[in-house]
């Protein structure tokens, strides 16, 4: 089994349930991006300003979740950024760096009411891939799991494009 990423939800869940080192890379494969980086190898700052200014064309609405800890004037921790309770939560599940909605037209059955479906990006530097021995990756994976199990969307994005493809398949 994956070692180079113990002390992970996923790799628990991995020993717990016998899963192979083929089907987890498999499973990580889903949350990698899928587009071509910028052609002038811009940042990951590039990509996310591109990302912010494009989310309105689709009404989609996307803030910076900044997520860090410093100490007070007193000496207390103080966590900052969405699911950032603890040290020991914050080892294993990091919250993206975009945190927003996508409108979703509800089907005739629900009366055409409109819903906010959950969206988290996690915005990363162009050729950028999730390996089992990215500790930081993994924990934003585990984060983004949370979020697909629950019906939202995530994605890791280092293009523009990807974000664009996601947003033309929200239907």
């Amino acid at each position: 089994m994956c070692s180079a990423i113990t002390g992970n939800l996923i790799t628990e869940w991995q020993l717990k349930h016998g899963v192979s080192d083929e089907a987890l890379l498999e499973f990580y494969k889903l949350f990698q991006p899928n587009g071509t980086p910028h052609d002038d190898g811009k940042s990951e700052s590039a990509t996310s300003k591109a990302c912010e200014l494009m989310s309105a064309k689709y009404g989609a609405r996307l803030w910076r979740n900044n997520s860090g800890a410093t100490k007070d004037e007193n000496g207390r921790m103080i966590r900052y950024g969405l699911g950032n309770t603890s040290k020991r939560i914050n080892d294993v599940m990091k919250s993206s760096d975009y945190i927003g909605f996508v409108p979703r037209l509800i089907t005739p059955e629900m009366v055409g009411t409109r819903i906010a479906q959950f969206m988290a990006l996690e915005m990363k530097k162009p050729n950028w891939k999730l390996i089992p021995s990215d500790k930081r990756g993994q924990a934003q994976a585990n984060f983004g799991s949370i979020v697909s199990n629950g019906g939202g969307i995530f994605s890791f994005i280092s293009a523009p494009e990807q974000f664009m493809e996601i947003m033309n398949n929200v239907k």
